[in-house]
């Protein structure tokens, strides 16, 4: 019989496997803040397996104690001191890179459906464990920035020459699996991946915002390992304002309330611009990602979806069009 999680239920505490990744991590944050809401009293503490993944959920209200290991035994151990463990991930059970299924009380999201929004069926599964489970919960994602990190972030800016009459737009070149490989210098095609468009994209799509909006300024962002992209791109455009692998996640979340339009793929930074509802402008393949699986959400008006076969069918005319209707609403109407 499964555990019902209720307002009865004899535990102080309990752990919640999140990730390793940002996007992993921020779509559990809807399932959590329903979780603690229904159940108050208890602690929730969560497991998770970067650095990255642990600044997603500082200042959470809703999270006690966050536990940081990529070491699977250390992480058994962790478990080992909970009296229940609920697994947001179904991918760690098969990885079992990080994480070893513990021998007390236990229960696992399960294989997930790539047609249905990830976040969702967390936060279902979680809404289906609860015994009273509230009727009405947001299922926004939610992030703490603090005021620290607002004022880090605008004096980057600042030395960057970054000013209040400049139209910021900001530009996702990478993934996850781009910046996984940044280091290998020796491979010419590290910056090509099925989930990202084209660089060489990019770099036209510059071109053409600049004769529109001269005084627009592109913000590029990305993980520390992906600098190598900054360096390929600025060769090119070198107006470009690089904040690669300078920001923590908070200050990338104030940079988000600052853009005028975010332009992205499949990648952690698309859920942090979720989070803090940016205008977005997405970029999908089928043949890499089911955007019903891990794309904007919840939905919103201002999030633009263009989803194709391959990256490579995607033109700089839509992308640049979908940008400009964010920018000027009224762009392309006559």
């Amino acid at each position: 019989m499964p555990i019902k999680l209720s307002k009865n239920l004899p535990y102080e505490k309990i752990l919640l496997v999140v990730g390793d990744r940002i996007g992993d991590t921020i779509f559990s944050i809807p399932a959590v803040h329903l979780l603690k809401n229904s159940l108050p009293e208890i602690k929730f503490d969560a497991m998770v397996f970067s650095k990255a993944a642990e600044q997603v959920l500082m200042h959470n209200p809703d999270i006690h104690n966050v536990h940081v290991s990529n070491k699977a035994a250390v992480n058994y151990k962790i478990t080992q001191q909970y009296p229940l463990t609920i697994n947001l991930i179904y991918e760690l059970e098969r990885e079992k890179k990080f994480f070893k299924i513990p021998t007390n009380n236990y229960l696992s999201i399960g294989k997930q459906d790539l047609t249905k929004h990830r976040a969702l069926q967390i936060w279902e599964f979680v809404r289906d464990l609860l015994e009273t489970p509230l009727q009405e919960s947001s299922q926004q994602y939610m992030l703490y920035p603090q005021e620290q990190d607002r004022q880090s972030l605008l004096a980057k800016l600042h030395d960057l020459s970054v000013t209040s009459n400049d139209i910021l737009i900001g530009i996702q070149l990478g993934c996850h699996r781009v910046a996984q490989r940044g280091w290998k210098i020796w491979n010419a095609q590290r910056h090509r991946h099925k989930k990202v468009w084209g660089i060489e994209n990019y770099i036209a799509l510059a071109n053409a915002l600049r004769e529109l909006v001269p005084n627009s300024k592109l913000i590029l962002t990305g993980a520390k390992s992906e600098s190598f992209l900054a360096k390929m791109f600025k060769k090119q455009v070198p107006w470009a304002t690089d904040l690669i692998g300078k920001t923590s996640v908070h200050e990338l979340a104030i940079l988000m309330d600052l853009v005028k339009v975010y332009i992205t793929h499949d990648t952690g930074s698309l859920h942090i611009a979720c989070a803090r509802q940016t205008p977005l402008v997405t970029l999908f393949a089928n043949t890499a990602t089911p955007v019903a699986f891990t794309g904007p959400f919840p939905i919103k008006p201002h999030y633009c979806v263009i989803n194709k076969e391959n990256m490579s069918d995607i033109t700089v005319k839509e992308v640049l069009d979908a940008v400009m209707k964010k920018l000027s609403p009224g762009y392309g109407s006559n």
